[in-house]
């Protein structure tokens, strides 16, 4: 099943609530606010896989994401990104 919401207050609560193997956090709007998500969300549940799509360029100063899908390499990539952070 795949659930998807809009923002970060959103998808804390549907993290929260639901238990989920793959997380994908775009960072378009706010890539502070996506890894800070993405933080939280493995704090709170170190197994679950987290994914960030990054535009080209972002630097990731975090441990977390699992994977960062860079949104300019297009889809076959996406989905091979996927495929990792699931295994």
């Amino acid at each position: 099943m795949v659930k998807a919401v809009h923002t970060v207050e959103e998808a804390r609560q549907l993290c929260h609530d639901f238990s989920c193997d793959l997380v994908i956090v775009d960072s378009e709007e706010d890539y502070k606010a996506a890894i800070q998500l993405c933080e939280e969300i493995k704090t709170e549940n170190p197994e679950v896989n987290v994914a960030v799509i990054a535009w080209h360029g972002s630097e990731i100063d975090s441990e977390c994401p699992d994977e960062v899908i860079r949104r300019d390499r297009g889809p076959q990539e996406f989905v091979e990104k996927v495929r990792l952070a699931l295994a």
